[in-house]
């Protein structure tokens, strides 16, 4: 439990060092809600516009492990009336889900070798793999297509200039077969818009060696 109660106030120190917009605050808000019945807070943010910072800021801030006096010295929440009475006086816990799921999955990786692997549990993992491009992709599993159902398929989101990518998982088969599959069935068909911009993907897994193969293609249409 260590690495998620009390983990200090490091990552804002980080911040602190760089140029920072003062959003202190935001903590005389939870302040106001503290042992009262409004004491839950969710703090909602768009993407890319501070949630992770606005959270680093808050542990920082109440994290009874550390001292972070000299970290709000200068910024707006040092003169409010609350700021010496909740300053580094509770636990916390402080949980980055994209690292925890990272995490998931290296464990979940780490099995692999010692259970039977079908395309289900496989497409799983490279569900929780793929966590980390979900700022670009829209990710699809068992997505029906042409003769059948591609295991995943990573459509881009708006605006973003990336492949499309079809993937397809094998066991006891080699990654020729699953791209094979990926056109004898005509997967690319619903995604016909992305013809001239296609990641095919073929992962085998050999339940025999325990080792895996993966072979991609660029699909680039004729124009």
């Amino acid at each position: 439990m260590g690495t998620y109660i009390n983990k200090g106030n490091f990552a804002f120190q980080g911040t602190r060092n760089g140029e920072y917009v003062d959003k202190s605050e935001l903590i005389a808000v939870v302040n106001k809600t503290l042992q009262t019945r409004q004491r839950y807070s969710c703090v909602s943010r768009s993407r890319r516009f501070g949630k992770s910072m606005a959270a680093e800021m808050l542990c920082a801030y109440y994290d009874k492990s550390c001292d972070s006096r000299h970290l709000f010295a200068d910024l707006k929440i040092a003169s409010h009336p609350s700021f010496e009475q909740h300053l580094n006086k509770y636990p916390v816990i402080y949980v980055d889900m994209t690292n925890f799921v990272t995490d998931a999955c290296d464990d979940i990786v780490k099995k692999l070798d010692d259970e039977l692997v079908n395309d289900i549990s496989k497409a799983c993992v490279l569900s929780i793999a793929y966590y980390a491009a979900r700022d670009k992709y829209v990710i699809h599993r068992e997505y029906q297509s042409g003769k059948g159902f591609a295991d995943l398929v990573l459509i881009p989101r708006k605006h973003v200039d990336s492949p499309a990518v079809i993937v397809e998982l094998k066991y006891d088969k080699d990654a020729d077969t699953a791209i094979s599959q990926i056109l004898r069935k005509q997967y690319p068909a619903k995604i016909a818009e992305y013809a001239d911009n296609l990641l095919l993907v073929g992962i085998s897994y050999d339940r025999e060696t325990k080792q895996h193969e993966c072979k991609i293609c660029l699909v680039k249409s004729e124009k």
